[in-house]
């Protein structure tokens, strides 16, 4: 499996200098646009292979959705630890290294962004991941932000913690996401300041989701996260999801957080 997603990643168009240069233009023009590196992961649980996912802590912004470690960057410490990652030396960094130098340095930069935040957030030992790839962006239009997806295979066995961020870790059955049953629409309640921002301008947005259901609670996939699974899952195995799933889930968008 690991070879089967480092060599469908590894001839991937991306997107990255493209990325950064919308980027620099934007901010050039004072929009204050910003970029982040996550980190997807994948590992081997109770006999099968599992995506890992944070569930967002009460004290966050959106408190309660999934979503891959990652988040802004500090741009001279991430520079500085990207020159330690000597321990990435598999096949799927050499074939990082043939995209050229200059794509190379932004994978490199974003990979090592990616793995400071996944340390702080569920001290996910870097030590303890194999770099399997990179995946195309995904532009927040509505908060001017551009995540840069790594793809990062943990090592089974790691033991993680997670911080105040996180409420918990969501392990979901990689196989669970081939399920069409599985999919439909979510319905968000759209306060009203951000009404025009997100959706089509009205009190409701619906937006496709993945809906994994747990003995005593249901979990909802969307929005940034859930575009970033289906890129990778298309990219890899050539899936995509039914254009109308049959589940329909309704909630609310929480914003603001209430900080620590």
């Amino acid at each position: 499996m690991k070879t089967q997603i480092i060599e469908a990643l590894a001839t991937l168009e991306l997107d990255y200098l493209d990325q950064l240069a919308f980027i620099q233009e934007r901010n050039r023009n004072g929009e204050k646009w910003g970029e982040a590196g996550v980190l997807l992961m994948l590992s081997y649980e109770k006999e099968q292979i599992v995506l890992l996912l944070n569930k967002r802590s009460s004290r966050v912004q959106q408190p309660g959705d999934l979503c891959c470690p990652g988040g802004t960057l500090q741009p001279s410490l991430d520079r500085l630890l990207r020159r330690f990652l000597f321990f990435q030396r598999g096949v799927a960094y050499r074939r990082a290294r043939d995209r050229g130098r200059h794509l190379f340095r932004w994978i490199s930069f974003f990979l090592a962004n990616a793995l400071r935040e996944s340390w702080e957030e569920i001290r996910l030992n870097p030590f303890r991941v194999e770099f399997l790839g990179a995946l195309p962006c995904y532009q927040l239009l509505s908060f001017r932000r551009t995540i840069f997806p790594l793809v990062g295979w943990v090592k089974p066995g790691v033991r993680l913690q997670p911080n105040w961020e996180v409420e918990r870790i969501l392990y979901l059955p990689l196989e669970a996401l081939f399920e069409e049953r599985n999919y439909g629409l979510y319905s968000l309640a759209i306060p009203e300041s951000y009404q025009g921002r997100i959706g089509d301008g009205g009190a409701r947005a619906e937006f496709p989701c993945f809906v994994h259901l747990e003995a005593d609670c249901q979990e909802v996939l969307w929005g940034a996260t859930y575009h970033i699974v289906m890129s990778f899952l298309k990219a890899v195995f050539g899936f995509q999801p039914p254009a109308v799933g049959s589940r329909w889930v309704e909630g609310e968008l929480l914003y603001p957080s209430t900080s620590p």
